[in-house]
């Protein structure tokens, strides 16, 4: 399936769902949960349940081009 602009997508699967990996995770004295050190971050669902670490693909970045030179109008001496 083509990508969308902008959107990240697996370069081995094709998924579209990431995931966020976080190691050390509590819940505190006010019951919530503190989070812990992010370990891999944008990696794909699917190939992860299968043991696969594969990281998301962006788009490539665009090369911006120099803006061509404009052409004056000669002023005419009427």
């Amino acid at each position: 399936m083509k990508r969308a602009p902008g959107m990240l997508q697996c370069s081995k699967c094709g998924g579209r769902d990431t995931m966020t990996v976080v190691t050390g995770s509590y819940i505190g004295q006010d019951g919530k949960i503190k989070r812990g050190t992010v370990t891999a971050d944008k990696v794909c669902y699917h190939c992860d349940k299968r043991g696969i670490l594969s990281f998301m693909v962006q788009d490539p970045p665009k090369l911006v081009q120099e803006p061509k030179p404009r052409r004056t109008k000669l002023k005419s001496a009427n």
